[in-house]
């Protein structure tokens, strides 16, 4: 490890810098006493028989939803990206409503159509409705009394990952 060459497109190999060698951190000192003289890598650990639950919060996905299991962590993972990208602001204007306002960019208002329309079509209670007007991008979603609990989870989860 640290003996390759450095990816460096157009020039030779010959001519391409060798990868900087992995330089050995001391240990914390929560760890000195135990392990004197001890250097460790920035390399990630695991214990063996280590599990991470990546089932998505049971608020967030009900039991009307018709994407596969395996699939909603990296739908959570999108609107998180698009929360953490774009909104600058949540506000609750109904119980049964969540209003997103968005930075305003072709881009913003393309990736939050597409991820609408994507989870329209696996979660039909959700209405979701885009606006664009005077300078400003907003995204409402609705959905039926029955599924506030859901709309509860994307307020939380917009709020946390826009910081606000």
């Amino acid at each position: 490890m640290g003996h390759g060459r450095a990816s460096q497109p157009g020039l030779p190999l010959d001519r391409r810098r060798p990868l900087p060698r992995e330089q050995p951190r001391a240990l914390s000192s929560r760890h000195a006493g135990r392990n004197r003289g001890a250097t460790v890598t920035d390399t990630r650990l695991y214990r063996r028989g280590m599990t991470r639950d990546v089932a998505p919060d049971p608020g967030w996905a009900p039991a009307a939803c018709t994407l596969p299991t395996a699939e909603q962590p990296l739908r959570i993972a999108e609107f998180d990206a698009l929360f953490a990208d774009a909104v600058w602001g949540v506000a609750r204007p109904e119980r049964v409503r969540l209003r997103l306002d968005l930075a305003f960019s072709p881009d913003n208002a393309a990736r939050a159509a597409d991820l609408a329309a994507r989870e329209n079509g696996c979660c039909s209670f959700f209405t979701f409705t885009l606006t664009v007007a005077g300078g400003s991008l907003a995204l409402e979603v609705t959905v039926p009394a029955e599924h506030v609990q859901v709309l509860d989870a994307l307020q939380a989860r917009a709020g946390t990952a826009a910081a606000l």
